[in-house]
């Protein structure tokens, strides 16, 4: 039934009563009364929330998926230039060392690739 064929609703007094929790012996039950208008207004309110819900969830989908593009085509831009960042590299090792055994040499020697003698060569 439509909102407006319950507003004309010959019985309105007519109600269901739910009780929102599980009986359990000696416990005691609070019930709701609900009429048929209330009913039809919950179910119209629970599909707004609803409808809300999953345009959030699409909108924050989206903005994802445009964050991944995004980091893809960094990512893509740094391998496409093969210049390793030396400094994040030294981080890396500094890090690496602190957390296993000692290595022989702990200087780090840090120095720029010939691109003529790495494997693959000059593009």
């Amino acid at each position: 039934m439509s909102a407006e064929e319950l507003a004309d609703d010959p019985r309105p007094d007519l109600c269901l009563e739910i009780s929102p929790t599980p009986r359990q012996s000696g416990d005691d039950v609070t019930q709701l009364r609900l009429t048929p208008l209330d009913l039809v207004r919950l179910q119209m309110e629970a599909d707004q929330a609803l409808a809300e819900i999953r345009a959030a969830a699409t909108e924050a989908e989206a903005v994802w998926w445009r964050s991944v593009a995004a980091w893809h085509a960094e990512g893509r831009a740094a391998v496409a230039a093969r210049d390793p960042d030396v400094d994040l590299l030294r981080r890396l090792l500094v890090a690496l060392r602190r957390t296993t055994t000692p290595l022989p040499d702990p200087q780090i020697s840090a120095r720029p690739i010939d691109r003529q003698s790495a494997p693959g060569g000059e593009r």
